[in-house]
């Protein structure tokens, strides 16, 4: 019985990562933020956001899982988080930059 317990808990926690895993969120949070900015072009910077908001994110972190830098592509341990969040930083700031070169290209 504890051991089903324990194991169900494990799912849970399982599903909440994933739901709440950062490049999951973070297309979404860009494409309501486009639609509130009123882009002029909103198809190419939500595709500039889904590419560098989660696409960068997410080869990053299976880029490390790959090379033995990370245990798994979860990061289940804290301290192994800081290189996965550096990744996406620089993913986010990447895009922005795209982003804002060609809104001021347009203009």
């Amino acid at each position: 019985m504890a051991r089903q317990t324990w194991r169900r808990g494990e799912d849970v926690a399982r599903v909440i990562s994933i739901v709440l895993f950062a490049p999951v969120i973070a297309s979404p949070a860009f494409v309501l933020l486009l639609l509130k900015a009123k882009s002029p072009d909103p198809l190419d910077l939500g595709l500039v956001s889904f590419a560098f908001a989660t696409a960068w994110p997410l080869a990053g972190l299976y880029g490390l899982y790959r090379a033995g830098r990370v245990p798994t592509v979860f990061v289940e341990e804290r301290a192994k988080r800081s290189l996965p969040f550096v990744l996406a930083i620089a993913g986010y700031l990447i895009g922005t930059d795209v982003s804002s070169n060609s809104q001021h290209r347009r203009l």
